[in-house]
């Protein structure tokens, strides 16, 4: 059964034909229940791991749950196909239009000697995303996934990482590379890297990217990534502006 995908040109039958298009929620819910916080029909994970939360659907029985696992002042990021409007009592802080992409078979890359990155390395993996903001990096990120990166001394100079888990799916993240060393194709290959693992789980690697970042679409592109559809991120807050 070939279903939906929004006419980019990507078709899936493996999951439901909404689990990409609402990816939190059905990691929450499915391989990630035990890291994610809420019940009902919202969920987030904690604070120190991601921002990210969401709901089953739009409704005031939704965002009730919501507001049980927000506090007033606390901020809250959702990515979907189409992010819950900002309900009374809350304000949105940010917005972004990303592009979804899907890798089904990875295409030739430049093999790096990555270096698996743990607890002991969270100091060089904070700094290396203050520096080049590849998107939220929290403390708490290795409970999601597995990182990988590249080192220069003592310097860490490039990393990847894995994020959100659902049937079928990973999702690679808070991929990065110090700026002096850009252009020479490491962050391509760490994501060929945990793509290639991906794969070989019998899994799909995706991932989100800004719809305007040109340069990092086309290595995607070259990696094998194929447009699935737009998304959008919404980053709310609840309480007033």
């Amino acid at each position: 059964m070939a279903l939906d995908n929004g006419g980019d040109g990507v078709l899936d039958d493996r999951v439901p034909h909404d689990a990409l298009d609402n990816p939190y929620w059905h990691a929450m819910t499915g391989p990630q229940a035990n890291v994610a916080l809420g019940a009902g029909k919202a969920r987030r994970y904690p604070a120190r791991v991601a921002p990210q939360a969401a709901l089953q659907e739009v409704s005031p029985n939704a965002y009730r749950d919501l507001e049980r696992l927000v506090e007033p002042g606390e901020t809250v990021a959702f990515l979907a196909a189409e992010p819950p409007p900002v309900p009374p009592g809350w304000t949105q802080v940010f917005g972004l239009e990303l592009e979804q992409r899907v890798c089904r078979r990875l295409a030739p890359s430049r093999a790096v000697d990555a270096t698996p990155l743990g607890e002991d390395d969270l100091p060089a993996m904070l700094a290396l995303a203050e520096e080049t903001r590849p998107g939220p990096f929290l403390e708490g990120a290795l409970a999601l996934g597995s990182f990988v990166g590249l080192w220069e001394g003592a310097r860490l100079v490039a990393m990847a990482g894995v994020r959100a888990h659902l049937d079928g799916y990973r999702e690679i993240t808070a991929v990065c590379t110090v700026p002096d060393r850009r252009g020479r194709g490491l962050a391509s290959a760490l994501v060929s890297r945990l793509s290639n693992d991906i794969l070989t789980s019998g899994e799909t690697p995706f991932l989100h990217v800004r719809a305007d970042n040109d340069p990092a679409i086309r290595a995607y592109e070259r990696l094998g990534f194929e447009r699935r559809r737009s998304m959008r991120v919404r980053v709310v807050r609840r309480g007033a502006a």
